[in-house]
C-alpha cells in the first residue's frame, strides 16, 4: 500500500533502505515525510501562525527589494549616493586606464546613449525645418534676425568652416603642422584674410557690404576665394607665433 506524505501536499513516500535508529526508521517500511516537508508550514520551528514575510520597499525610489534591508536601499540607490575614498579612486583608476574595451561594447554603450536622447516625431521636426532651416530663411527672412547685428567677419567665418577649415584638418590629419600637437586648433592662413576679402571688394566696387542682399553675395565670393593650399593647420601656441599682434589685442579688451 503507498503512503501519502504527512504534511499534506498529496505526493507518495519512498521505502526506506536501511534501519537508523536516530530518526526510528525501519528498512522496507514508507517515509513518512518527502524530503523537506518534515520542516513545511506547521512542522517546521519558525512557524508564526501562518504571519507571511514582510515586504521590504527602497527609501529612495520605492523599488521593491529582497536584499539591503537593513539600509532598505535598493542596490543602484545605494551605488549612487556611495562615497569613495582618495585611495580607492586612485585604484579605480589604474584598473580601467589599461581596459581594453571590444567593439561590440562600444556599439552597446552607443545604442544606449542613443536611445536616452528624446526622439522628435516627424511633425516636430517638420515645424522646426519650416522655422529656420528653410533656403530663403536669410537676412530678414530668418526668424532669428536681429537687425545685422552679426559682424561681416563672423559670418564669412560661419560659412568658411565646412568648405575651408574642416578640409584642411582632414588633409592635415588634425594635427598641428609645426609642433605635432592635436589640442586646440586653427586655420592658419598663407594668404592673409584681410588680402583676400579686399581683393574682392576691390574687384567688386558695386556691391557694398551695408546693404543685406550685396553682403551675402560678397560673402558667397570671398568663400569661394579661399583654396585648400592657402591654408595649414596650426595649434593655438603657433598660431600666436604667427600672429602675435592679434593676440595681444585681444588680452587688452
Amino acid at each position: 500500500m503507498i503512503k501519502l506524505c504527512e504534511c499534506g501536499c498529496g505526493q507518495p513516500t519512498k521505502i526506506i533502505t536501511h534501519t537508523c535508529n536516530k530518526r526510528n526508521e525501519i528498512k522496507g517500511e514508507y517515509n513518512r515525510f518527502i524530503h523537506h516537508h518534515h520542516a513545511k508550514d506547521v512542522n517546521n520551528g519558525n512557524w508564526k501562525d501562518g504571519a507571511t514575510k514582510k515586504d521590504y520597499y527602497c527609501k529612495i525610489c520605492g523599488k521593491k527589494i529582497s536584499y539591503g534591508v537593513k539600509k532598505q536601499q535598493c542596490k543602484s540607490c545605494a551605488n549612487r549616493n556611495r562615497t569613495w575614498s582618495e585611495e580607492t579612486r586612485k585604484k579605480m583608476l589604474l584598473i580601467n586606464k589599461d581596459r581594453i574595451c571590444l567593439e561590440e561594447t562600444k556599439n552597446k554603450i552607443s545604442n544606449t546613449k542613443k536611445a536616452q536622447h528624446r526622439k522628435l516625431t516627424q511633425s516636430h521636426k517638420d515645424a522646426l525645418f519650416a522655422k529656420c532651416h528653410l533656403p530663403f530663411a536669410k537676412g530678414k527672412d530668418n526668424p532669428a534676425w536681429k537687425d545685422g547685428i552679426s559682424s561681416f567677419n563672423n559670418l564669412i567665418w560661419g560659412r568658411l568652416y565646412n568648405v575651408w577649415t574642416k578640409p584642411i584638418f582632414i588633409r592635415d590629419n588634425f594635427t598641428c603642422r609645426h609642433c605635432g600637437a592635436k589640442g586646440k586648433l586653427t586655420p592658419h592662413h598663407i594668404r592673409r584674410f584681410s588680402n583676400i576679402k579686399n581683393l574682392i571688394l576691390v574687384k567688386y566696387p558695386q556691391l557694398s557690404p551695408q546693404i543685406t542682399e550685396d553682403k551675402f553675395k560678397l560673402i558667397d565670393l570671398i568663400v569661394n576665394e579661399h583654396k585648400l593650399k592657402d591654408g595649414i593647420t596650426l595649434c593655438e601656441k603657433c598660431h600666436q607665433k604667427e600672429h602675435p599682434e592679434i593676440y595681444i589685442r585681444r588680452q587688452k579688451t
